[in-house]
C-alpha cells in the first residue's frame, strides 16, 4: 500500500520516528539501526521505506533506512511465532549481514542472544530461512564454513571472548599461514600473539 514516506522529521526515538508529510504526522516504528541513520536534527528532511502492517485490532507503519532491512523484516514476519515487534527486536540487535551469517552458518547461539528468541524459535529460523539467506549470495567475511583445526581454534577463540565472525576469520587466516597439519592450539596461539601486536 505504501512504499515510503518522505517529509520533515518531527521527532526521533530509538524505537520510533514521526515524519510530517503532507500535513500529517506519521508515527513510524523503527529498528535501532534505522534510528542511527536518521538525521539528528528535528526539522531535517527524512525518508523511510515503510511496511503497513494490519491486524484485527491494530494498524502500524514500520520504517527502514534500507531495502535490505525492509526485506528482512518481511521475511522474518513470514515465520510462525515471529511478529513485527520481534522482527524489529532482531533488526535492532544485529545487522542484516550478521543475521544472514548466523542463519547460513547455523549459529543458533547468536540468534538466542536476541531478547525474545529462545532455542526453539532459533531452530525454526535456521530451518525455515537458511535457503532464503543463502540465495542472497555469500556472507561477507564468512564465505565458507571452517573445518578441522581452524574450526576448533575458532571455538576456543570465542570462549576467550572473540566475536564469532572475527574468531572464524582470524582462525582461518592463521591456519592457512601455519599449514593444514597445524594443531588447533598453535592456531590459537598465533592469533593471540598477533592480537597483542
Amino acid at each position: 500500500m505504501y512504499d515510503y514516506i518522505s517529509g520533515r522529521l518531527v521527532s526521533r526515538r530509538p524505537d520510533r520516528a514521526v515524519i510530517d508529510a503532507g500535513g500529517v504526522g506519521w508515527r513510524i516504528l523503527i529498528p535501532l539501526s534505522t534510528y542511527e541513520r536518521l538525521p539528528k536534527r528535528e526539522g531535517a528532511d527524512a525518508r523511510l521505506l515503510v511496511v503497513h502492517h494490519v491486524r484485527e485490532d491494530r494498524q502500524a507503519l514500520y520504517g527502514f533506512a534500507t531495502e535490505e532491512e525492509r526485506e528482512l523484516f518481511e521475511v522474518l514476519n513470514s515465520v510462525a511465532g515471529v511478529g513485527p515487534a520481534l522482527s524489529l527486536s532482531i533488526l535492532s540487535s544485529m545487522s542484516t549481514e550478521d543475521f544472514r551469517a548466523a542463519v547460513v552458518h547455523g549459529d543458533a547461539a547468536a540468534l538466542t542472544r536476541v531478547k525474545g528468541v529462545g532455542k526453539k524459535l532459533a531452530a525454526r529460523l535456521l530451518l525455515e530461512l537458511a535457503e532464503a539467506m543463502r540465495r542472497r549470495g555469500p556472507v561477507p567475511g564468512r564465505a565458507a564454513p571452517l573445518s578441522g583445526q581452524a574450526s576448533d581454534a575458532a571455538l576456543a577463540l570465542v570462549a576467550l571472548g572473540f566475536d564469532r565472525r572475527e574468531a572464524d576469520a582470524r582462525a582461518a587466516e592463521a591456519a592457512k599461514a601455519l599449514g593444514p597439519d597445524a594443531p588447533a592450539g598453535e592456531v590459537v596461539r598465533k592469533v593471540l600473539k598477533e592480537s597483542r601486536g
